[in-house]
């Protein structure tokens, strides 16, 4: 039974490291998405000046 417990328990780390892994991920692609839509409204207002 402790054996079993040790495994869940190291299962469950490795789950909440790999979870930490993606939520950082998507967190990074939130912050690239926005600044891929600023950089489209500068050049979409730099196109206007013209």
């Amino acid at each position: 039974m402790k054996k079993r417990t040790a495994q869940l328990e190291q299962k469950k780390q490795q789950m909440q490291a790999l979870n930490k892994q993606f939520v950082g991920r998507e967190l990074r692609m939130i912050e690239l998405q926005e600044e891929i839509a600023r950089l489209q409204s500068e050049v979409s207002v730099d196109s206007d000046n013209e």
